[in-house]
């Protein structure tokens, strides 16, 4: 369950709700001209500001080599284009921050303030290139093509591709081989208009647009990818780079969740995939007993909700891996721990060569 990339063809069925827009002119229609857009100049590579009304100017303009821009990611959260756009309908179930964080009736005492929705536009000129990322937090991503046609490359979030990934961003302004060439798989998904993309927890991934394009970004955490979620917050961490605006209190988040799923595994009547959700279950209580160890406590106790106790959960979710695997259970001292409330890049673009991606099947369902 969203594991792989999945490249849909038809959205009819879906759920997704998104505003009829068919040229640069028509996003005039819920952003103000003089709205501030961040482009990236491929070929100077610098970011420079400009006003949506000369962004409509230039994009309308003829193609023109000397000057290829892209705005990669036009935050576009509590706007009113925002209030159109409506995920498909699965994303929204398995989005945690909707189905885990608590509501603000039900827990008074709970002080953390609800990460923002994570929603964009991302536009540019034929030939436009953004270089490999992974979304905040390794946030599972989902494009919607309104206009043009994108070529993505995706790498599979391994240990080992991540590694790769983690020594390139500390060196980037040195290194400007294609990233494909040095992850031990990239696989290549040419999109077209109308068409959607959904691309996993972790994935790293780069666009490149084969026509004037404009897209419908958006970002989620869900709890099949939690694993990876985690693993990019601590990698992100390490890079410095993480976006604390989107995700002032991730880990507030992963605890939420762990209560959250902890409910569905014990859920006689949960219709969905329990076996995925009780392998990120499983790596996500690697992952609590490290944060609640006595080694690491003082780190991470002041993201603990108050209405949570640590070792608790840890052990209910035990309990509930092994009914479920009839007996076959893991052993977990408990560990007490009082918590404690508390306060709450781009990468610069290398020269791009289509001829470097190696030649492998993508990895993708296509639903008709």
């Amino acid at each position: 369950t969203l594991q792989k990339p999945l490249l849909i063809e038809k959205i009819v069925g879906l759920g997704l709700i998104v505003p009829p827009i068919s040229s640069s002119k028509d996003i005039a229609n819920y952003l103000a001209p003089s709205h501030i857009l961040e482009i990236h100049d491929i070929l100077e590579n610098e970011e420079r500001s400009v006003k949506l009304a000369e962004w409509i100017e230039h994009f309308d303009s003829p193609e023109n080599l000397d000057n290829i821009s892209i705005v990669d990611k036009l935050d576009i959260s509590g706007t009113k284009l925002s209030r159109i756009v409506k995920p498909p309908r699965i994303l929204r179930q398995f989005d945690l921050v909707e189905s885990a964080w608590p509501k603000a009736d039900d827990n008074e005492d709970f002080m953390f303030g609800k990460p923002k929705q994570s929603l964009f536009l991302s536009m540019g000129d034929s030939g436009s290139f953004v270089d490999f990322h992974i979304g905040m937090v390794g946030a599972s991503v989902w494009i919607y093509n309104m206009l043009g046609s994108r070529t993505i490359y995706l790498v599979p979030p391994t240990d080992e591709n991540l590694k790769i990934y983690e020594e390139r961003m500390k060196i980037n302004s040195c290194d400007d081989r294609f990233f494909g060439d040095l992850a031990n798989a990239c696989y290549k998904l040419v999109t077209q208009e109308h068409e959607f993309v959904f691309i996993p927890g972790g994935w790293i991934f780069a666009s490149y647009l084969n026509t004037k394009s404009i897209s419908l970004v958006g970002e989620i955490c869900n709890m099949f990818s939690l694993p990876h979620h985690i693993q990019c917050y601590e990698l992100q961490k390490r890079l410095k780079s993480l976006n604390t605006i989107r995700y002032p209190h991730f880990e507030v988040l992963v605890w939420c969740a762990a209560e959250y799923m902890q409910s569905l595994l014990s859920n006689k009547e949960f219709p969905h995939n329990k076996h995925g959700l009780m392998e990120s279950a499983k790596s996500l209580l690697t992952v609590l007993r490290k944060w609640i160890s006595k080694k690491e406590e003082h780190l991470h106790a002041q993201e603990i909700p108050p209405h949570i106790n640590p070792s608790k959960l840890t052990n209910s979710i035990v309990y509930s891996i092994g009914k479920l695997n009839r007996g076959n259970n893991v052993k977990v001292s408990p560990l007490k721990v009082k918590a404690k409330p508390g306060p709450s890049k781009r990468v610069k673009s290398p020269a791009f060569h289509t001829d470097h991606v190696k030649k492998k099947k993508v990895p993708t369902a296509t639903l008709r």
